[in-house]
């Protein structure tokens, strides 16, 4: 692994530690399931492929709780696993409410597209206009940022703000409020003229969202109430949920299956906030496949193509990624929250759509997006695989206590011997329980599970470490595997077993 890779790593799990609320060990999820469809037939022809494509996540303790909806053409399955929380063997199913966190960016596109078809704003307006004189937007070489370069993902502005100081940790965007949006809007500078760079940006959604209720004289939230949600009839994506909804709200969990904050959303609300079903995002998604309902132009022209992202094989819509290969053209969205997870996808061509959802933080392991993208390829009749994740082996504690310690980098797979301030970055490994938890400088904790005897896999990013024995040195080597990457690490000294 590259010096600087694992430095992105260990930045991307220092978010996931600071975002999640890590607590006692989950029980064990379990693989019971419940079924519903619109058509019995259809039932009976997808409900076995998809308890195959489904089932390894839970063997492998990769989930808590999930549901599919699927749409085949003709009718509405849902397909329901595992456990909503902790209390009662309650199985999650169409009505269960999660929370789909950056699908919510969709739906601001579209409210975005509606107000262009009602002559409200065009794309080309900068975002400067929509807002009161106040707000001040970062400009490049005299270059505004516009409606466009928000939904698209390129302004220019960062994934989030700098200035997000939560009082809670494990609930960071909720008291991010217009006041913090502005006072970092002032004083940031653009790296690059707006249009010139895909960059994925919460912060650029949420502030095109946020523009688009300052500019019709009403809230972000009270428009996609009036324009998107309220015409399509989804009585259950919310962003507030009323009594009787909280008690279909799942609980939440981390890719560890350790419990996990519900997360709240003030201005950036048009990034991740929405709450909602698999029943309610079926009938979402059937509505923009009918070529001749009210939502056909809306869909339109947020399935046209803005630009090429960073991910291989994907352009950029208003809101949606938009993927071509083997010939078909998929409309998607995915990412997830401190607990929940979410992915959806629609073909045109062949009028289908999958929605899965689960309560549990996948969105960096990739465990809803691989279940997702299997069912995909199984409804448009290609090849598909059954997504595979290693399983928990039962190894002695004496070979889990024998690799904690310290542990310096030696090398990495673009660099011979010592890297240039590789000083810097020591990893301390101890154990905890049946597992071994490294931890940096920075705080970071990532969990890892036996495999084999020396072989360890993390569940909350695709990373793999495996342990030697160096006899010349007398110490123990680690090498960690990730992305396709490699890096080798030298102990330095012993440690020892942490506490559960």
């Amino acid at each position: 692994m590259r010096l600087k890779t694992i430095l992105q790593l260990i930045c991307i799990i220092s978010l996931l530690t600071w975002i999640c609320n890590i607590r006692s060990y989950a029980e064990e999820p379990q693989f019971k399931s419940n079924f519903k469809s619109t058509n019995q037939e259809a039932l009976n022809k997808w409900n076995k492929k998809i308890d195959e494509i489904v089932e390894p996540a839970f063997k492998s303790k990769r989930v808590m709780g999930m549901v599919i909806g699927i749409w085949d053409g003709n009718s509405a399955s849902y397909f329901g696993y595992g456990k909503i929380d902790l209390k009662g063997e309650a199985v999650p199913d169409e009505k269960t409410i999660f929370e789909i966190g950056s699908i919510t960016k969709v739906f601001t596109s579209l409210l975005l597209a509606k107000r262009i078809i009602d002559n409200k704003v065009t794309l080309n307006d900068p975002v400067e206009k929509l807002l009161p004189k106040y707000f001040k937007i970062p400009q490049k070489q005299e270059k505004q940022i516009t409606l466009l370069h928000l939904a698209t993902h390129f302004s220019g502005l960062p994934k989030v703000p700098s200035n997000m100081r939560p009082k809670h940790v494990t609930n960071p965007y909720k008291n991010y409020t217009a006041y913090n949006l502005r006072e970092f809007l002032t004083s940031y500078q653009l790296p690059r003229e707006p249009g010139e760079k895909w960059e994925y940006s919460n912060l650029g959604v949420g502030l095109l969202g946020f523009s688009l209720g300052a500019q019709s004289g009403t809230t972000y939230r009270r428009l996609i109430f009036k324009e998107i949600t309220g015409p399509m009839e989804l009585k259950d994506t919310r962003f507030q949920l009323n009594e009787e909804q909280s008690t279909r709200f799942a609980k939440g969990f981390t890719a560890d299956l350790e419990k996990a904050d519900h997360w709240d959303f003030d201005v950036l609300a048009p990034a991740g906030g929405l709450r909602s079903t698999a029943s309610d995002m079926l009938r979402f998604a059937t509505t923009l496949l009918k070529d001749n309902g009210q939502f056909s132009t809306v869909m339109q022209m947020t399935t046209k193509s803005y630009g090429k992202t960073e991910i291989p094989d994907n352009d950029m819509g208003l809101g949606w990624l938009i993927a071509k290969k083997q010939g078909h053209e998929v409309f998607w969205h995915n990412r997830g929250t401190g607990g929940f997870s979410s992915f959806l996808a629609i073909n045109k061509e062949k009028n289908i759509a999958v929605i899965v959802l689960s309560n549990t933080a996948t969105t960096h392991s990739g465990v809803v997006d691989d279940i997702g993208g299997s069912i995909l390829k199984c409804l448009l009749g290609l090849p598909y695989e059954t997504p595979k994740w290693p399983i928990e082996a039962d190894i002695k504690d004496d070979n889990i206590d024998k690799y904690t310690g310290d542990y310096e980098l030696i090398s990495s797979k673009d660099v011979q011997g010592k890297p240039e301030d590789a000083d810097k970055i020591v990893f301390n490994v101890k154990r905890k329980g049946n597992r071994l938890v490294i931890h940096t400088d920075k705080k970071v904790k990532i969990s890892l599970y036996p495999q084999s005897e020396n072989v360890f896999f993390a569940k909350i990013v695709p990373m793999t470490v495996t342990f030697s024995e160096d006899t010349k040195e007398k110490t123990i080597l680690m090498n960690i595997s990730s992305h396709g990457e490699e890096s080798a690490w030298r102990r330095i000294s012993p440690g020892r077993e942490i506490k559960r």
